[in-house]
C-alpha cells in the first residue's frame, strides 16, 4: 500500500465528486494518518541521545522542534543570571539532544526502552518514588546511567546522571508520529492489514466538510472500530503476556 494507492482508493469512494481534487484527498489522508498514529502509537523509531553533564531529564520532542536548545528543568537558574558556573550555564542553555540522523517523525510520543551505548545494556525502568525510597540522594548521584523513568508524556529521566563526559550517548526507542506522506511511493507506517483505517478516516473528514452528517457518521463509526482494532493490535505486540515462548515458562521481557 502506497500513498498513490490510498489516494486512488479514497477517490473511488467519493465517486470522483467535483468537490475534491487530488490535493484535498491527500490532505484528508494525512490528517487521518496523524490522528491514527498518535492514537494507536503504531509507529516506533530510534533516536540517539547525546547526554549532557549534570542533566537528569530529557525531552524527546526536542529533535522535532526548530531552533536551539530548550530549558525543561523548572528548578534551574536563569542562564542570563551572573554568578553561576560555565558548566551550569551550558547545561541550562542546551537541555535536549541532537538526533544522529534526520528525523523521520513529526512528533515524538512515548519512550519505550533505553539502551546505554557505552555499557551495552538496556536500562532498567523505574519510578521516582522507588528512587526516593531506595536511593535517598539519587538526584545528585553521578555515573553511567543504568535506570530510566517516565517524567511526562515525552519526557524521561535517567539515573545516575553523567557528570563529566560530553560524548556518552543513549539509544532511545520510542513511539512517534511519522512524517506526512508526500511522494506517490511513500508507504504509511501502519501495518498492512490495517491501512483501510486511513481510507475511512479520510472519508470521515471529507464527508464532514460536505455537510453530509449521516454519511460522515457512518464512516466515523467504521473508522473508530478500525482504529480500535489497530490500537489493540499494538497493545498485544508490546505486552509481556503476549510474547511467545518455546518449550518453557513465559519469559519476562522489558518493553
Amino acid at each position: 500500500m502506497t500513498f498513490a494507492t490510498l489516494q486512488a482508493a479514497v477517490s473511488r469512494r467519493v465517486n470522483n465528486e467535483r468537490f475534491w481534487d487530488a490535493a484535498d484527498i491527500a490532505r484528508a489522508i494525512n490528517a487521518a494518518y496523524v490522528e491514527v498514529c498518535e492514537y494507536t502509537e503504531c509507529f516506533e523509531t530510534e533516536t540517539t541521545l547525546a547526554l549532557i553533564p549534570g542533566q537528569t531529564y530529557y525531552d524527546l520532542e526536542y529533535p522535532a522542534r526548530e531552533g536551539g536548545g530548550m530549558r525543561i528543568d523548572e528548578f534551574a537558574a536563569d542562564p542570563s543570571v551572573s554568578g553561576i558556573t560555565a558548566l551550569e550555564r551550558m547545561r541550562i542553555a542546551t537541555v535536549g539532544f541532537s538526533p544522529s540522523a534526520e528525523n523521520n517523525y513529526l512528533a515524538a510520543l512515548v519512550p519505550l526502552r533505553v539502551w546505554n551505548n557505552q555499557t551495552k545494556v538496556w536500562l532498567d525502568i523505574t519510578t521516582v518514588s522507588v528512587l526516593d525510597r531506595e536511593r535517598g540522594r539519587w538526584y545528585v548521584t553521578g555515573g553511567a546511567p543504568d535506570r530510566w523513568f517516565h517524567r511526562g508524556f515525552s519526557t524521561f529521566g535517567i539515573y545516575p546522571k553523567p557528570l563529566t563526559s560530553t560524548t556518552d550517548t543513549l539509544l532511545v526507542r520510542h513511539s512517534a508520529v511519522p512524517n506526512l506522506m508526500v511522494e506517490a511511493g511513500d508507504a504509511p507506517e501502519v501495518p498492512r492489514q490495517f491501512t483501510e483505517v486511513l481510507e475511512l478516516g479520510a472519508m470521515t473528514y471529507l464527508k464532514g466538510l460536505e455537510r453530509e452528517p449521516r454519511t460522515a457518521t457512518a464512516y466515523w463509526k467504521e473508522y473508530v472500530d478500525a482504529r480500535e482494532d489497530l490500537f489493540n493490535h499494538v497493545q498485544q505486540r508490546t505486552s509481556r503476556m503476549h510474547i511467545p515462548t518455546y518449550g518453557g515458562a513465559q519469559v519476562g521481557a522489558r518493553r
